[in-house]
């Protein structure tokens, strides 16, 4: 997504981001990935922002012999602010309105997949007052747009890794002092997490 710096508007980089669906995942060993050794000691290490980091730190851990796996984790962001008129009854008749608002000068084109196929979109927006603004303007002009909320995530990565004894521990958070510094970490019992 790109934002316009005058307008606080944003585009998307693909029509089609607009409709996939978002993965979720959470803490805890699913069904088909038991969890580590869940009556010992584990080190919660997190959130790290970057894969990279993430991986890099993870086979860090990992060399030391010490069992660890990487987790990701959506978390909700502020929601994004899509003005839109219709949907449609047909691609035709979405078309020929898309043209009528191209002729009086408004932005837009024509949803083609989604829950609001044949819509069209005049604008995402990440301040819901600048959404709540071109609706008006819009209405002004005589349409009937409509604002829905689109949820955004971003991905946080944490590492469980099992510690068991101390020497283990502090082998861990050597690691994090010279590679992350600034990354928490939290004692808990593996169990505790494989049940989140």
């Amino acid at each position: 997504v790109q934002e316009v710096p005058d307008s606080g508007q944003i585009l998307p980089e693909s029509k089609e981001l607009l409709s996939e669906p978002l993965k979720r995942i959470g803490f805890g060993a699913s069904e088909d990935e038991p969890s580590l050794l869940s009556q010992q000691n584990c080190l919660l290490i997190g959130p790290l922002r970057q894969k990279l980091v993430a991986s890099s730190l993870y086979e860090r851990i990992q060399a030391t012999q010490i069992p660890t796996r990487m987790l990701e984790k959506e978390v909700p962001r502020s929601p994004d602010y899509w003005v839109y008129v219709g949907p449609y009854g047909t691609k035709s008749e979405a078309f020929a309105r898309l043209k009528e608002m191209q002729k009086n000068k408004i932005d837009s084109f024509v949803i083609t997949e989604g829950e609001l196929i044949n819509g069209i979109s005049l604008g995402l927006f990440r301040n819901k007052k600048s959404a709540i603004a071109l609706q008006k303007r819009r209405v002004a002009q005589g349409y009937d747009p409509k604002i829905a909320e689109i949820p955004r995530y971003h991905t946080e990565y944490w590492l469980e890794s099992t510690t068991g004894s101390g020497q283990n521990m502090a082998d861990v958070s050597n690691i994090l002092a010279n590679e992350a510094p600034s990354t928490e970490k939290q004692k808990i019992f593996c169990k505790t997490l494989a049940s989140e």
